[in-house]
């Protein structure tokens, strides 16, 4: 048989022992309920921060965009005259029948031949997976006035194939002192289609 003790508890233990029942469940309680919210809201937090950056970013890009757009439509229309320029056929002798045309519009006189010798020739520039420009250079020799060869060598920029001026001399002509003697080293853009890779 059990013994029964005959303990009397006093009003100081029982407030002690209400005490740290009501912290014990006050603890349980901050455990199971307080803590998972708060951690909750450190997660939010983060994600508000990181959501603030974002809409900073957003708005950066949002003003940057029409400058953007407005790169896109002029690269594009550069590319489509880049298309224009390179055309399709082109080769060595219709350059040089548009350098007449040129010379005869500037009103200075042409004489234009292909240069074999130089170790640059044959040249290639890959614009792309499918489009390699091959370098032609030619030799070029113009006889007028200073003006109408700086116009001459103006109209090249906007000429239907793509030129490029490698070197220039200049000379004062012999017989009239207007006339003017500019040597030039030119190079023509052909472009060839490669195959498409397997």
């Amino acid at each position: 048989m059990m013994k029964r003790s005959n303990v009397k508890l006093t009003m100081p233990y029982v407030y002690l022992l209400g005490g740290t029942g009501s912290l014990c469940v006050l603890l349980l309680l901050l455990r199971v309920c307080y803590l998972p919210v708060i951690f909750r809201i450190g997660e939010r937090r983060a994600t508000l921060q990181e959501l603030q950056v974002k809409m900073v970013d957003v708005q950066r890009v949002s003003v940057d965009l029409p400058k953007q757009e407005a790169a896109l439509r002029r690269a594009e229309e550069r590319y489509r005259i880049l298309e224009r320029r390179l055309g399709s056929g082109q080769s060595v002798a219709r350059i040089l029948e548009e350098l007449n045309g040129l010379a005869k519009d500037q009103r200075v006189q042409l004489v234009a031949t292909q240069s074999s010798t130089d170790e640059r020739e044959g040249q290639l520039v890959t614009l792309g997976p499918d489009l390699v420009l091959r370098e032609a250079l030619l030799t070029v020799q113009l006889t007028g006035r200073y003006r109408q060869v700086a116009e001459f060598l103006g109209a090249l920029d906007t000429a239907p194939f793509i030129a490029s001026v490698q070197r220039v001399r200049m000379i004062k002509g012999q017989s009239d002192g207007y006339q003017l003697q500019a040597d030039l080293a030119l190079a023509v853009y052909l472009a060839e289609r490669m195959p498409p890779r397997p």
